[in-house]
């Protein structure tokens, strides 16, 4: 896969304007209501189970919802506009899902 040089400069601002070691920088890019990402969680990967990763938001506003995985009726929601930058520890983020919905839902 091909990244841009625009995508690797966010990349690169984002982990200097988190101040911490990212193992992952995400680069949300929504384009209009229509994108969204499913309830997922933030998956074990070994060796890196307390590792920091930064989800950036770009272009469109969205419903950045977190629910633990024990009571999936208690669910949190924070809207994430253009710009928003989300840090989330892996392992502080296992008991949750999370989910970006469509503008619509």
């Amino acid at each position: 896969m091909r990244i841009s040089t625009r995508t690797r400069r966010a990349s690169h601002r984002t982990r200097g304007f988190a101040r911490t070691q990212l193992s992952d920088v995400l680069l949300n890019r929504y384009c209009d209501g229509a994108n969204s990402v499913a309830w997922h969680d933030g998956r074990d990967i070994p060796g890196r189970y307390c590792s920091v990763v930064a989800s950036l938001t770009h272009r469109a506003t969205r419903a950045f919802d977190i629910r633990p995985k024990a009571d999936r009726t208690s669910v949190v929601s924070v809207d994430l506009d253009h710009s928003d930058l989300a840090l989330m520890r892996r392992c502080a983020q296992s008991p949750f899902e999370i989910v970006a919905l469509q503008a619509n839902e």
